[in-house]
């Protein structure tokens, strides 16, 4: 797990450009979509 939600963001990056084409998708607390990042 990850402290912090930046570094978490900044790992699912790494991976997502690692195996493109890929998604990311950013929830909330409340589980709604925050943000769509397509790599």
């Amino acid at each position: 797990m990850f402290h912090y939600k930046d570094e978490a963001i900044a790992e699912a990056v790494i991976l997502a450009k690692a195996t493109s084409p890929s998604k990311i998708e950013i929830f909330d607390e409340s589980q709604k979509v925050v943000d769509k990042r397509k790599y």
